[in-house]
């Protein structure tokens, strides 16, 4: 007899039935924000209508809501459906009071997700560990990848509009253009993506920005160069998005090989560099309807 469904791993989201009062609606007025914000706002919004959330699994159901429990879920899922793309093992945080564990996936073989729970309260998950077919985990994340893009346009959230929902209520779900990896990660990683041309910035003698922004310079493509201007990295953006849109390869992928030297807040401003550029380089009204899908992958022990 197969194990009850509500007791084994899975989220679900039941979306909006109408729009949420405008007045409860976060009003979003100091953008730019990135994925986990924009994940958490939306939630916010979508707790002010009749949306609701139901989660369980290692043999029992769990108390779910959508402002908080799901909210940490949806933080994490962009990762996630990049983590399942490269088959990549991936740690999930559901941090919330009262939820309070630590999912963690890992690919065994190309067919099979390991989904092992580690609990921080005194439930005890009953099984610990969970295998799951990677096509039916696979396709129950994607579609609440969709659901939930699809309910912050019905809710009229303003996050709606804002990357990557657009793509993911189009059924589109690409990894995020920064991936966090494993060193011994990487060669796995670039076989999964598949790059039209793949750029290896060599960061074995990285300690710092300063050294990053060099290994940069000497590597990847740049228009203009950056002769004279010092360590800019505003002018090397721009100096980046002039390289790599006249370079013929419209999916290149650049791997820096392992930047577990750089500090947290660090490797946090340049997901949000990295992340801005491939952005732009994506938008046809910026690239003259030739945009480029460039994709940045960072080594980091400490993942």
């Amino acid at each position: 007899m197969p194990p009850d469904d509500r007791h084994r791993f899975h989220v679900r989201l039941r979306p909006p039935t109408a729009p949420a009062p405008p007045e409860a609606l976060d009003p979003f007025d100091e953008p730019p924000y990135d994925y986990p914000v924009l994940a958490l706002i939306g939630c916010a919004d979508l707790a002010a209508t009749d949306a609701a959330a139901e989660a369980g699994g290692f043999g029992a159901p769990w108390h779910f809501d959508v402002p908080y429990d799901l909210s940490a879920f949806l933080e994490g899922l962009d990762q996630l459906l990049t983590a399942f793309h490269d088959r990549t093992p991936h740690t999930l945080d559901l941090y919330p009071q009262g939820l309070e564990r630590t999912l963690t996936f890992t690919f065994p073989t190309p067919d099979l997700v390991t989904v092992h729970c580690t609990s921080r309260t005194t439930w005890v998950p009953s099984p610990s560990t969970e295998h799951h077919p990677y096509d039916q985990l696979h396709a129950q994340l994607t579609t609440l990848a969709r659901e939930f893009a699809t309910a912050l346009k019905t809710s009229g959230s303003r996050t709606a509009p804002r990357p990557p929902f657009p793509a993911w209520r189009a059924g589109h779900f690409a990894p995020a253009p920064v991936t966090i990896a494993h060193p011994d990660d990487l060669p796995r990683v670039l076989a999964a993506r598949a790059p039209t041309r793949h750029h290896r910035v060599d960061t074995s003698a990285v300690t710092s920005l300063d050294d990053l922004f060099d290994a940069i310079s000497r590597t990847l493509p740049l228009d203009p160069p950056l002769h004279g201007r010092g360590r800019s990295w505003d002018a090397l953006d721009d100096s980046l998005f002039g390289g790599l849109h006249e370079d013929p390869d419209r999916t290149p992928l650049i791997t820096f090989t392992d930047l577990t030297a750089l500090s947290p807040a660090e490797l946090h401003f340049l997901q949000e560099e990295f992340t801005s550029l491939a952005e732009t380089l994506a938008a046809p009204a910026r690239t003259r309807n030739r945009p480029t899908h460039v994709q940045f992958l960072i080594g980091r022990t400490d993942t």
